[in-house]
């Protein structure tokens, strides 16, 4: 009898530590679901939209377009400042976090579109042809100033500012 009692509460602790390792993946699975399913897209970027209010200064939120290599595009949401300085021809590594299937308005979007890297795309690109970019080459070495000679003793010299008084409009 004894043993009979003692395999039955085996069989019931299994039952228990079981019910509670499908309960906390499920807890998991429904708190992250955003970051399991998300979608890294490497392509050109087709449009970024600012979408903010004109109201609110604090708060920017983007709209983006990725196109990929097989001609999909990719649309989705973001609060990254960084997107700011992407614009149509630049190519893009960003990822995607898709809304969970059980919030039924926003199922199939992404939100929180993370720019993770911004390059210049190849020269093939039928964007870059409609708008090149112009890019700064950067410096080689320092510029260094020229001797002094007395021909141009006084004209490197800056004008010497006497803090606030000297300044104009004081």
């Amino acid at each position: 009898m004894a043993f009979e009692m003692g395999r039955k509460l085996k069989i019931i602790g299994i039952l228990l530590l079981l019910l509670l390792l499908l309960s906390g993946s499920g807890f998991v699975l429904y708190r992250y679901y955003s970051y399991f399913f998300s979608r890294t897209v490497t392509g050109l970027i087709v449009n970024v939209e600012s979408a903010t209010p004109a109201a609110s200064r604090d708060i920017m939120t983007f709209a983006v377009a990725i196109q990929t290599k097989d001609g999909e595009i990719v649309t989705g949401a973001s609060n990254d400042r960084e997107w700011a300085v992407a614009r149509p021809g630049l190519c893009a590594r960003a990822r995607f976090f898709p809304h969970p299937p059980w919030q039924l308005d926003k199922a199939g979007t992404y939100f929180n579109v993370r720019l993770l890297k911004l390059f210049v795309c190849h020269e093939t690109s039928p964007l870059l042809k409609e708008a090149p970019l112009t890019l700064i080459p950067p410096r080689s070495a320092p510029v260094q100033p020229k001797s002094s000679t007395k021909k141009n003793a006084g004209k490197n010299k800056l004008p010497k500012t006497t803090g606030e008084k000297g300044r104009k409009g004081s």
